[in-house]
């Protein structure tokens, strides 16, 4: 629930042009991501580890975290370019 509460954060913060919405971003799907890698090899504690890639919307969702963390990463790239513009 607080990853859907974050990532509704961040999307406020990326339309409303603030920097701190796409580091927000990255963070958010950029966790998510490394939560599921995780959850998959080593086990969170408690629960074992399951097959690597157990559906076709686990191989979505992580292209689509891997995709958002690529375009926001570029994304907070040109707005720290454009504010070094004089």
């Amino acid at each position: 629930m607080a990853n859907g509460i974050a990532a509704i954060v961040a999307a406020f913060g990326i339309y409303r042009g603030r920097r701190w919405g796409s580091s927000l971003g990255v963070l958010v799907a950029g966790g998510a991501l490394v939560g599921y890698v995780i959850s998959r090899t080593i086990g969170l504690p408690g629960i074992a580890p399951e097959i690597w890639i157990s559906s076709p919307l686990a191989v979505l969702s992580l292209a689509v975290e891997t995709a958002c963390v690529a375009v926001l990463v570029q994304s907070a790239r040109s707005m720290r370019y454009s504010d070094a513009q004089p």
